[in-house]
């Protein structure tokens, strides 16, 4: 079989070289037919056998990594009791909120403003005509919770609205590539699990 060159199926439309003869007559493209079948299938099989094989191995490391995992929940719940039972006197009277240790650090973190909306359908009825409607709602008739954020004290007025925002404490070991909270910490078990 000749190797293939730029070769015009119809006019105007140019095919790809490639590395495989084109056949020549229907004898040879069913043999390739076949061939690539049989390529397909050992494909398919060497993808099942892989995805067997990192379930396998996601379960083992799963195995390893729970009492790990456990442990390093423990030690930043630890950390955590002893920062804040410790709290002025590591902030310095609340100066600060990062606490340089010569192993790494901790700190408090003040959370974005989230906004949770008990019956939004409720509120938008509740502010519509009203002054709010216009800061509040947006062209397609949900609620603008960025708005509420910027004017949460308002916000807070309206039925069914609730502001929160909280912190949440940080750790950085020295040797590690970042920080944990509980949420990373909850993550990685997840992930594992």
């Amino acid at each position: 079989m000749p190797m293939a060159k730029k070769k015009t199926a119809k006019p105007g439309i140019v095919m790809k070289i490639t590395e495989f003869p084109i056949p020549q007559t229907i004898e040879e493209a069913a043999d390739m037919l076949a061939k690539l079948g049989e390529t397909q299938r050992e494909a398919e099989g060497i993808a099942g056998r892989t995805d067997i094989e990192v379930a396998r191995i996601r379960q083992s490391g799963g195995e390893l990594i729970g009492p790990l995992q456990a442990s390093m929940q423990g030690m930043f719940n630890a950390l955590r009791a002893f920062a804040e039972a410790r709290r002025q006197e590591l902030t310095n009277g609340g100066k600060t909120k990062l606490i340089k240790l010569p192993t790494g650090e901790m700190k408090w973190r003040t959370t974005p403003p989230k906004v949770e909306i008990e019956d939004e359908a409720a509120l938008l009825k509740a502010i519509e005509g009203t002054d709010h409607y216009a800061q509040f709602a947006c062209n397609k008739t949900f609620i603008d919770k960025d708005a509420l954020k910027k004017d949460a004290e308002t916000a807070a007025t309206l039925p069914g609205v609730t502001i929160t925002q909280g912190e949440d404490f940080r750790v950085k070991p020295e040797s590690a590539s970042g920080e944990l909270t509980d949420a990373t910490i909850q993550k990685l078990l997840k992930a594992s699990g």
